[in-house]
């Protein structure tokens, strides 16, 4: 289970960064291709271990705007 586990969460990580770059980091327009908000988008890069990729105030007003 375990193996699974790891394994879909590998995937979806290769899925975001796929997606970045197809959209050339523009978190906008990757958000937008993924049918989400761009808080939504940094809180996904977040959980899956990219959020240091990602401008420390880009980062902290999505979080500010979540929380609103």
């Amino acid at each position: 289970v375990f193996g699974l586990v790891l394994e879909l969460f590998l995937k979806k990580r290769v899925y975001l960064l796929s997606q970045l770059a197809e959209h050339n980091w523009n978190l906008a327009a990757t958000a937008a291709a993924l049918n989400t908000t761009l808080e939504e988008l940094v809180k996904r890069l977040e959980k899956s271990g990219f959020g240091y990729l990602i401008n420390q105030q880009v980062r902290e007003q999505a979080t500010k705007r979540m929380k609103s």
